[in-house]
């Protein structure tokens, strides 16, 4: 069910904050605004149990013009102290973030299981990725190198005019709104890598809590909130807003105040923010990550030796959270033979054990559905899995088995899936296409023809990779992360991971939403050419006295300027 308008009339609590429990009536349904809470606005919405349908308590109030302008203007007012803070400072304040996710994980994990209907193996791994998060990236800060500290020692004799004083590093933008993801409550929304990040990279933030979990966004929001009381931040370093209408989305990236948006979701949704951006008199950044199809290449010795195994981990990368992760793969591309035909006996042997499970609201179950019928009306594709929406058997009452949703695969050739370009949009859901290739020309083509997508995988043996070097060359042009023998729907937290790719699977190639590289979205270069000494950051000074690799004169050097 979509979020709906409340009944039960504005909410009159005081602008005060609690901490929240697993008590539906210590929810206040406001806006975090800074230290203080906020509820101007008399219109209202509720989320719904995506699994039985019900409305659930609490009144969310819809943020208001004047709630955004005061938002900003703390977000503001909290950049100059907040970045003046030393790394020291900005690492325990995600500390202790971390510390507040790890005290409220049951409470986080209870309302987020009946706003979203995702298990609750599922939130708590998110939890502990939200956590482990928090921390990372309190060790980046701490540690310091991630600045990437540059220094041309100046050379006054140097002919023919002399070299200045060159010294450069990273600079925050400033406050960045940041839009959490539907399908990922926890780790990848008000507390997730987008807020992480830019935290850490000392810019406030303003998140646009999404209305399919409110509850959840609140729990964390006052948990952000805690956290900078706690280390004495500045108030506005962060704040929470709550709405359904879009027009809230438009006043907040378009804001003056805003330097840069994050968001993760469709790619309708991101291409709405960047037209939002482009149209401000100073367009902004928006870093959005958007989706896309992973597809997966198995070639044919490796199809020979593995099908049965490569066919199960399909059907488990696929069916994940009813497949709305933006890392699932959306075909699977091999040629044909007596490995493809066990490929797909196999593939359609699993996905017709797989449960029916329950998607997130109705909008995105329709939106699968929609694009699901659309792949069977196409002429040459072949239907491997009953068109249906779920096993009544295994299905919830029936009045709210709209929301369930089962295992579809199709079956294509080449010629049919590079002559269709629908075929090559992503239905978010537990739906994929299996590609019969006849040549290694086909095999190819297939590859040319994909837009950007944010992973691919390649299944083959060494021998397999050495007769087909093609596939993987074509592929490395058009992804952010190529897999090998293995499935993408997993991201691992870390320093090497890059979760990002060619447009239109995010909107800038070379930045990842997810790992500790994530933090360059919201910072700059700025260099100070001939600055004196003190009034150098302590990253670029001659003494180096956090110790930091830094290039000097090109070298990488952790060593005191002489």
């Amino acid at each position: 069910m979509p979020a709906g308008r409340c009944d039960q009339g504005a909410c009159t609590s005081p602008h005060s904050r609690s901490s929240p429990t697993s008590e539906e009536s210590e929810m206040h349904g406001m806006q975090i605004i800074g230290a203080e809470t906020s509820a101007c606005g008399k219109q209202t919405f509720t989320a719904h149990n995506p699994v039985t349908g019900e409305p659930l308590p609490t009144c969310f109030h819809e943020a208001t013009q004047a709630e955004i302008h005061q938002a900003a203007l703390l977000a503001d007012e909290a950049f100059d102290p907040f970045r003046a803070k030393a790394p020291n400072g900005i690492a325990a304040f995600l500390f202790a973030i971390a510390d507040q996710l790890q005290e409220l994980e049951q409470v986080l994990i209870e309302r987020a299981h009946i706003e979203t209907g995702l298990t609750v193996q599922r939130l708590t791994e998110e939890v502990l990725r939200a956590i482990h998060q928090a921390r990372l990236y309190a060790q980046v800060v701490r540690e310091g190198s991630w600045q990437m500290p540059r220094i041309d020692i100046g050379l006054p004799e140097a002919a023919p005019q002399g070299r200045p004083d060159l010294r450069t590093t990273l600079f925050p933008l400033g406050p960045v709104a940041v839009f959490g993801a539907s399908s990922f409550p926890i780790s990848m929304s008000v507390a997730g890598t987008d807020t992480i990040s830019a935290l850490a990279a000392a810019c406030p933030v303003i998140v646009k809590a999404h209305p399919l979990h409110p509850g959840t966004s609140e729990i964390l929001g006052t948990a952000i909130s805690e956290a900078a009381r706690q280390t004495a931040m500045p108030s506005g370093v962060f704040s929470l807003i709550h709405s359904t209408q879009p027009e809230v989305v438009r006043h907040l990236v378009q804001h003056p105040i805003i330097r840069a948006v994050a968001f993760t979701g469709t790619y309708q949704g991101g291409r709405a923010l960047m037209e939002a951006a482009s149209n401000r008199e100073d367009p902004i950044p928006v870093f959005a990550e958007m989706g896309s199809l992973n597809p997966v290449f198995v070639l044919p010795e490796i199809l020979q030796e593995r099908a049965p195994k490569i066919a199960e981990g399909f059907v488990q990368s696929i069916t994940r959270a009813c497949g709305q992760l933006c890392t699932r793969p959306g075909i699977m591309v091999a040629f044909g033979g007596k490995g493809f035909d066990q490929l797909i006996e196999v593939v359609t042997e699993h996905a017709l054990k797989a449960p029916s499970q329950v998607m997130l609201s109705e909008s995105i179950f329709e939106a699968c559905r929609e694009g699901t019928d659309r792949i069977a009306r196409t002429p040459g594709v072949l239907s491997l899995t009953p068109l249906t929406t779920g096993n009544p058997a295994e299905e919830p009452p029936a009045r709210h088995r709209c929301l369930t949703n089962t295992c579809s695969l199709f079956q294509a050739n080449a010629k049919t899936f590079l002559a269709q370009a629908h075929l090559q949009e992503d239905v978010f859901g537990p739906v994929a296409i299996l590609i019969r290739c006849d040549t290694e020309e086909e095999l190819l083509a297939l590859a040319r023809n994909l837009s950007g997508q944010l992973a691919a995988t390649v299944f083959g043996t060494h021998s397999d990779l050495r007769e087909f070097p093609g596939v993987v060359r074509e592929l490395k042009k058009r992804v952010g992360r190529l897999v090998y023998n293995g499935f993408p729907t997993d991201i691992t937290l870390g320093h090497a991971i890059h979760h990002g790719g060619p447009y239109p699977a995010a909107m800038f190639p070379h930045f990842s939403s997810i790992g500790t590289t994530a933090i360059y979205r919201f910072v700059r270069p700025l260099c100070l050419q001939d600055c004196p000494e003190e009034q150098l950051p302590q990253e670029l000074q001659d003494s180096n006295p956090r110790g930091l690799w830094r290039i000097v004169d090109g070298s990488l050097s952790r060593q005191p300027l002489l």
